[in-house]
C-alpha cells in the first residue's frame, strides 16, 4: 500500500515516470523513478538536505558513475538512466514518511529544474 501511495503521489509530478513494472508485478519495497530534466545524482544530494535518502542505483553499485545496467537493459537511454533515482521502503516506513518524501521530491524537482 505504501508503494502504491508513493507511486500515486510522485507520478502526479510533471515529467516523472516510474521505471519498471506496475501493480502486483512490481517489487513492493522498491520504486525507481525517471525525472525529466534532473540528473539523479543531483536530486540525491538535494534530497539529503531534507533528510530524504534515496540512491541512483543498488547498494552494490554505490559510487559507480555509470548509468544503471538494469535500467539500460530495460531499454532506457543513457540520459534517461542517469535521470533516475531508486527509493527503498522498509517494514517500518510510515504513511507520513511517504508523504514527506513525495513532497520533498516534488519541491526538489521544481528547484533543480529552475537551475537548468
Amino acid at each position: 500500500r505504501l508503494r502504491a501511495r508513493l507511486v500515486e503521489r510522485v507520478a502526479a509530478i510533471e515529467g516523472v515516470t516510474v521505471n519498471g513494472p506496475a501493480g502486483d508485478s512490481a517489487a513492493p519495497h522498491i520504486l525507481n523513478l525517471r525525472i525529466l530534466g534532473v540528473r539523479g545524482e543531483t536530486l540525491v544530494h538535494r534530497l539529503e538536505l531534507d533528510s530524504i535518502y534515496v540512491s541512483t542505483g543498488s547498494a552494490c553499485h554505490a559510487r559507480d558513475p555509470r548509468p544503471s545496467h538494469v535500467l539500460v537493459a530495460m531499454g532506457l537511454g543513457r540520459e534517461e538512466a542517469l535521470s533516475s533515482i531508486r527509493i527503498s521502503l522498509a517494514r517500518t516506513t510510515t504513511v507520513e514518511e511517504v508523504d514527506a518524501a513525495s513532497d520533498a521530491i516534488a519541491r526538489a524537482i521544481v528547484e533543480l529544474r529552475v537551475l537548468v
